[in-house]
């Protein structure tokens, strides 16, 4: 952050005996600070963890720069039964990138709305707190079909179905 001259005499060891230790040249630590952490201007980066036991992949997960979000969407349940009172389905909303990754950072309000045999429990809109939120869709004493759409200025709708039976 300080540039190489305002370097203390313990960094330029420690540059010294890193290069030293590899067999690099000053252009090559040039040409590595420019490539994965300078970079402006120039192609993303991006890092794809692989866990492995055996030899064989396990897991994986791959991060850079969110480049488009978009809204998972996953209700409790779709079938909503009334047993002499309502029934509610709880819905977990998350934020993610194309990665799948959950985007703690993205804080978007979220519009909610209901159509058919059903009605939103709390407020029309939420929002994402550590790419997360949610909500409550309840039966409306009849029975049908309902949708709930979720709407945000920087992802595309999601649509779910709901089958009510009162």
């Amino acid at each position: 952050k300080d540039g190489f001259n305002n370097l203390s005499l313990i960094w330029k060891l420690r540059l010294a005996w890193c290069m030293l230790r590899y067999g690099l040249k000053f252009e090559d630590g040039v040409r590595l600070y420019g490539q994965y952490i300078a970079g402006w201007g120039g192609k993303t980066t991006s890092w794809r963890f692989v866990a492995k036991k055996d030899g064989a992949e396990t897991a994986s997960v791959t991060l850079a720069p969110s480049a488009k979000l978009h809204l998972e969407a996953v209700p409790s349940k779709t079938v909503l039964d009334e047993n002499g009172t309502y029934d509610m389905a709880a819905l977990r909303i998350r934020v993610a990138d194309e990665y799948g990754n959950t985007v703690p950072y993205a804080a978007l309000p979220i519009r909610l709305s209901v159509a058919g045999a059903a009605e939103l429990v709390g407020p029309e809109t939420v929002v994402a707190e550590g790419g997360m939120t949610g909500c409550y869709v309840k039966s409306a004493g009849r029975s049908g079909t309902a949708t709930l759409r979720l709407t945000s200025d920087q992802t595309d709708p999601v649509t779910l179905y709901f089958e009510i039976n009162a």
